[in-house]
């Protein structure tokens, strides 16, 4: 028997109201089959649903093959609701599962309730102007994904893109015309900086602009509530009066919302706005009430998202602190994986008291986006349990949701963004907090949020947000008292990613570019890096690895026994060397442990971070309880995510969060011992938008499963280290002849790095670090000490390179410093060698791995040297690495962080994986020498992103593959093994960054 529509919209749209409480309260919001509800037509949409302040979404319900439903919804873009004068800016199309037809009545909801639809979303002012979500297929979700779906959709990105912009250009009015002021009135352009602790300057105009305005539009929304609030007027009733919108007749009015709380908010607004210029304040409050009218008419002043969009677009001051911040799409994927539907803490989501018990904290909080992204699922979780999020808004403030930065601004905005999902929901206290950072007044320095390493530190926090109700005043408190050891269920960051041993590019000046934010002089960031130098002591922290290890291990300190962690950090986290003591704190104490990355060619979007250059990665584990540690044995099996483009949409990464942890926990998921066959697809709707692998962390060893679009690559790539064997994509099985793979360390030693052989920097005895000047190489110039300094694309495209510099060494200021210098001298020529290595290899532009060099050299900056055990084998080893599958372990290996390059540092040079030249007999030894000095002479190598198209390196292949080493002709064959995997790796987009021509004809 046939359902009949009716009965199925009105089930459902019960189902839904039981999802959201605003929805289940009030019986207007959700409207089934309204008649006349479309301005100037008579048709009915199914299902709408119109919260105050937001755009009303419609959703259209077919029983599957719904063959009308997506023009359905479609038909509803650009429509006018009659009650309103809003217009239409989303539908949503649903096919319910046909097993549907014939049901009614309580069996009818709770099949709804239990089951999964198919799901679409468009959004446009028109069907012609429509974009669709998916953009083909289907996303399957339940009652729950749709009720997230449709709140999603009552704030839709082009609302959000046309707000931002209108605030973004009234901030930047605003900067200007403090900027006007900076000359005649230092004294108050000095107090504004001051209550921001920042420099004055055009970001700081920004912030103070950004901060008022973020102030009206919530006066705006508070404006007539309940209680105190009844008596606050809105802007255009103070703009009516005499005098206009006069900054005492402002002052009045937050004063009044004071005395109920929103400290967040309005606390430093107020001596922002007090502080300002006498002369400027008419044209800035205009300025920012127009602004806010604006807004308001685009009703989305309660959209979180807008407010970090526009923040995201205004903090600059990013060259120190390196504060890139989170985008809202990546950090609703993130929560995703951090809070899972299907497996709630013992009491489940929808008990309120083990909702009010749970705790959150990001101690590098910045706009806020990871800790409100991950408090509104947490609430949307407990709402569509039957819970009522709002009415625990008060204790989620006070002690559930906890947060610091060093910027009082970014505190500020946090508070705003949490405040902001309940405005009219007043608490007592608050949890996000200002952390001291630098030299302090009583003597000392402060590190921030890192100084809870110390747990006997006392040093204080400034509670901008954290007032009594009365509005008695500030409190300050230690960190400690704040934030307890061991305290939290899960702890989120996006942390800092600075380190003290970069110099480059803006930090050339810095004595300490981590701590040399906020004007802190030489001696006071001296000072700060030794401290943190101390309370890592003992922890992951390495300060080649920056101060962001030092936040992994503040959150390891701050999480309980089963909490969960989430953190956005520099993909060298995963492969870098001075990354290894992070990489065995998860192996050792987490679990559960899921690694995502971007394969996208391009570093910038292969962030998750807005307005990064630098590739990132995603972290998430669960802490161990001492039973499973005591089980774990120092290694974790992990989920690996490779995505080939960051989400676009917080929808988007929710639902790719949801598939994530459908591959984590499928017990049948693929592995990275499964052979060359790929992995498990990541899909969103009929998009394929990346895959995951199943794999195994133990120890300090690298996480190379990271940005390597196909997977089947990384699967060959391990039955090579692992197994000894050829086993490539496309084969059935693997060759039964076992090759011999080493560590380049069991054969080899690696040379000095740069530093070593150049270096000026002398210690008290005058002895330069490096005892060698070097010096460019003449023509016609013999060497004594030879040197393969740099890169010169003219002269790499063959097997052998010739030195390009000489090494002189240096004289000595006394006769015994010049001894030392002649001892250091021989000690490093003795690392000098036939084979160089190419450390930062630029896969799309250079063609070598490696280079052999005729005269024994040394390897410089871009070429440090590889001394054999035995010399012998040098032409067969340079050979190896420069064959297709030399140059797959050499990719696989390497920190893939820049656009289509691949860096390995010499303290890791020792752990790529090579052809173990040593178990190679003297008849196969002597063929490859006269083979590498046939194709020495005789090939001119295309970059290593040719390689499916380049003879050269075809040649390489039969040369080493298969005369040197015996394996069947059959792997070399047009359209065979070696073919496919030279045009699968071809294709990657972190080897090819980009660039297509190595694609030609493949």
């Amino acid at each position: 028997m046939a359902i009949h529509e009716h009965t199925l919209n009105v089930a459902l749209a019960e189902v839904l109201q039981g999802t959201r409480r605003l929805w289940t309260s009030s019986g207007s919001i959700i409207q089934v089959e309204p008649t006349g509800a479309l301005k100037g037509s008579s048709k009915r949409p199914d299902i709408v649903v119109s919260e105050p302040e937001t755009s009303p979404v419609v959703v259209e319900v077919e029983i599957s093959p719904g063959l009308t439903v997506e023009a359905d919804a479609l038909s509803r873009l650009g429509e006018v609701l009659k009650a309103t004068g809003q217009t239409v800016l989303s539908s949503i199309a649903l096919r319910a599962p046909d097993s549907f037809a014939g049901l009614g009545g309580e069996v009818l909801r709770a099949a709804l309730g239990s089951s999964e639809f198919d799901l679409a979303i468009f959004t446009g002012r028109s069907a012609a102007t429509a974009e669709r979500w998916p953009a083909h297929g289907w996303i399957r979700g339940g009652a729950s994904e749709l009720s997230a779906m449709i709140q999603w959709a009552s704030v839709p990105p082009a609302v959000i893109d046309v707000a931002a912009t209108a605030l973004s250009e009234g901030v930047n009015e605003v900067a200007g015309l403090l900027g006007g002021y900076s000359a005649s009135h230092p004294g108050s352009i000095k107090k504004i900086s001051d209550h921001l602790h920042q420099e004055p300057g055009e970001q700081t105009n920004r912030m103070v602009a950004a901060i008022i305005a973020n102030a009206l539009l919530f006066q705006e929304v508070l404006a007539g509530g309940p209680g105190g609030l009844a008596e606050v007027n809105t802007l255009d009733a103070l703009a009516g009066a005499p005098g206009g919108l006069a900054r005492a007749a402002v002052l009045h009015e937050w004063d009044l919302i004071l005395a109920v709380n929103y400290w967040p908010i309005f606390d430093i607004a107020k001596r922002l706005l007090a502080d300002l210029p006498s002369g400027a304040c008419p044209q800035i409050l205009d300025t920012l009430n127009a602004t806010a009218n604006r807004l308001l008419r685009n009703r989305v002043m309660r959209s979180h998202d807008l407010t970090g969009a526009v923040f995201q677009r205004l903090i600059a001051d990013r060259k120190f602190l390196a504060a890139y911040y989170t985008t809202p799409a990546a950090a609703a994927l993130l929560a995703g994986l951090l809070l899972e539907r299907d497996r709630p803490p013992e009491g489940g989501w929808g008990d309120a008291q083990t909702v009010a018990n749970f705790r959150i904290a990001d101690f590098a909080c910045g706009t806020g986006t990871l800790l409100s992204t991950l408090y509104r699922r947490l609430g949307q979780m407990h709402e569509a349990e039957g819970g009522d999020s709002e009415a625990l808004h008060p204790v989620a403030m006070e002690l559930g949701v906890c947060g610091c930065d060093v910027l009082p601004a970014a505190a500020h905005l946090t508070a705003s963004m949490l405040s902001g999902l309940h405005p009219r929901v007043t608490y007592s206290d608050s949890a996000i907090h200002t952390v001291a950072f630098g030299a302090q007044p009583l003597g000392g320095v402060a590190l921030g949020a890192l100084d809870l390493l110390d747990p006997q530190s006392q040093i204080g926090t400034f509670e901008i947000t954290a007032k009594s109700m009365g509005g008695s005043g500030s409190k300050s408190r230690t960190i400690q008292e704040m934030f307890p050891p061991r305290a939290f269920d899960v702890v989120v960051m996006n942390p800092p990613f600075t380190r003290n041993t970069n110099h480059e590019g803006g930090n050339a000046e810095a004595t300490n570019p981590a701590f040399a934010a906020f004007g802190t002089d030489k001696s006071t960031q001296g000072a700060m890096s030794k401290r943190l130098k101390s309370l890592g002591d003992g922890t992951c922290y390495h300060g080649n690895a920056g101060e962001a290890s030092a936040f992994v291990a503040l959150a390891d300190r701050e999480l309980k026994n089963g909490g969960k962690v989430g953190l956005i950090l520099p993909l060298s986290a995963l492969a870098g060397g001075s990354w290894g003591k992070v990489r065995k704190l998860f192996a050792n104490e987490y679990q559960d442990i899921c690694v995502g990355s971007i394969s996208a060619p391009v570093a910038r979007d292969s962030a998750f971070s807005a307005d990064t250059d630098m590739a990132e990665c995603i972290i998430v584990g669960r802490k161990r309880s001492s039973l499973e540690k005591a089980e774990g044995g120092g290694s974790s099996d992990t989920l690996f995510f490779v995505l080939s483009r960051r989400p676009a949409t917080q929808l988007e990464g929710a639902e790719l969060a949801r598939e994530i942890v459908r591959h984590r926990h499928n017990p049948h998921s693929r592995t990275i011992a499964d052979g060359p066959v790929g992995g498990d697809p990541i899909a969103v709707g009929g998009e394929i938008v990346g895959h995951s692998l199943r794999g195994r962390t133990s120890g300090e060893t690298p996480w190379r499963l990271n940005r390597v679009a196909d997977l089947s690559l990384a699967q060959a790539a391990y039955q090579l280290q692992a197994h000894n064997r050829v086993w490539l994509p496309g084969m059935i099985k693997p060759i039964p002849e076992g090759l011999p793979i080493a560590h380049l360390s069991k054969v080899a030693t690696v040379g000095p790095v740069d530093r070593d052989i150049a270096e000026n920097t002398a210690g008290k005895s005058g002895v330069p670090r490096g005892p060698f000047a070097v010096q460019q190489l003449g023509v016609g110039e013999v060497p004594s000490y030879p040197i393969l300094w740099a890169h010169d694309a003219r002269r790499e495209t063959r097997l052998t390179v010739e030195p390009d510099a000489a090494g002189q060494i240096k004289k000595g200021k006394t006769a015994t410093a010049a001894d030392e210098i002649k001892k250091k001298a021989a000690n490093i020529w003795s690392f000098s060698s036939n084979v160089q290595f190419n450390t930062d290899f630029r896969f799309n532009s250079q063609p070598l791995s490696a280079c052999y060099t005729e005269k024994s050299t040394l390897g410089g900056r871009a070429w440090p040297g590889i001394r054999l055990n035995d010399s012998a084998f040098s032409k067969l080893l340079v050979l190896w690495m420069n064959s297709t599958l030399g140059l797959l372990l050499h990719f696989l290996h390497a920190n893939k962080t820049q656009k289509g390059r691949g860096s390995i540092r010499t303290s890791q040079m020792g752990d790529l994986h090579v052809l173990d030249v040593s178990m190679i007999d003297l008849d196969r030894l002597s063929l490859g020498d006269v083979l590498f000095d046939k194709l020495s002479k005789g090939c001119e190598l295309m970059p290593a992103h040719c390689l499916a198209i380049d003879a050269s390196r075809h040649a390489i292949d039969e040369a080493i593959l298969c005369s040197v080493l015996g394996l069947p002709l059959e792997l070399l064959a047009p359209g065979g093994p070696i073919d496919l995997l030279r045009a699968k790796l071809a294709r990657e987009p972190a080897f090819n960054g980009g660039k297509t021509d190595g694609l030609a004809g493949i």
